[in-house]
């Protein structure tokens, strides 16, 4: 029986577990991701693309393609042995009720790892929207499902992150506070705010607790919706309080932006007090 691979803390390695091509919505192809990677001297690169089995939409992967997608990472993989260590891995969606991150829904797949994220904060036949979503549709969103209330939304997208970390087997947390990404348009709420600050602690205990890696993504950086990367400084420092591990990636849907910022987002992470990141 095949050993599973682990992640493990270690000093500094370039490395890159949240990874996009055009089997969801990203620009390019595998291959040109790799080699990407390998002019920029990578010493790992995992793939993630967007899933969440049995459904999809037009910026997720259809299931008719998992195979397919495993198949070309894992041949990927075996071609540029000894230059590059390639994993395949997943970005799958929680949706309570529809789609969960864990192993056993993926179970028919073979993959090295799975990345858990929150991108829906309502979704029904009728009406959806994501966190993430262009800014009127945040806004359009806030007003129909939440009156307008900002706190509530974020209370809500947190109560979900905490859901999907406690109670599903995966390994890692993608952006952490993803709610912040429309704010400094639509200003729904104050991250200095004594209720925000309780909601980052309290989600940094349940991180810890299960035993999850978080990400310092600079996603956001690179396609210019923020001036920082995820999670902000303030969580991180809550995060690296109750010993959660972390990985820098880049959330890249380009080749172009495969390390975007990782220098910056190495400093800000010693800077807290990290000197271990997570790598196979």
């Amino acid at each position: 029986m095949e050993t599973k691979l682990v992640f493990r803390e270690q000093n500094y390695k370039k490395c890159n577990f949240h990874t996009h091509s055009l089997f969801c919505d990203g620009k390019n192809t595998l291959e040109q991701m790799v080699q990407s990677a390998i002019d920029r001297n990578f010493d790992q690169l995992g793939f993630s693309s967007h899933t969440m089995f049995p459904g999809k939409t037009n910026w997720h992967m259809c299931p008719e393609n998992y195979f397919t997608y495993i198949l070309l990472v894992k041949k990927l993989a075996k071609k540029h042995k000894g230059v590059i260590d390639i994993f395949c891995g997943l970005e799958a969606d929680y949706i309570p009720g529809f789609t969960v991150p864990s192993y056993k829904t993926y179970e028919l797949f073979d993959i090295d790892f799975m990345i858990g994220s929150v991108h829906y904060i309502y979704f029904d036949k009728g009406k959806r929207f994501t966190i993430d979503g262009p800014v009127d549709e945040v806004a359009q969103g806030l007003n129909e499902v939440f009156a307008g209330d900002g706190k509530k939304y974020v209370q809500t997208y947190f109560e979900l992150q905490k859901q999907m970390a406690k109670n599903f087997d995966f390994d890692i947390i993608a952006h952490p506070d993803l709610v912040r990404k429309r704010n400094d348009v639509l200003h729904f709420f104050n991250e200095n705010d004594g209720w925000y600050k309780r909601e980052l602690e309290d989600a940094a205990k349940v991180f810890a607790q299960s035993g999850k890696i978080v990400e310092i993504n600079t996603g956001g950086m690179a396609r210019d919706d923020l001036k920082d990367a995820y999670p902000s400084d303030d969580f991180l420092r809550l995060l690296y309080k109750y010993d959660v591990p972390i990985m820098i990636n880049s959330d890249s849907h380009s080749f172009e932006t495969l390390d975007f910022a990782f220098d910056f987002a190495k400093t800000k992470a010693q800077n807290i007090g990290y000197d271990k990141f997570m790598c196979f």
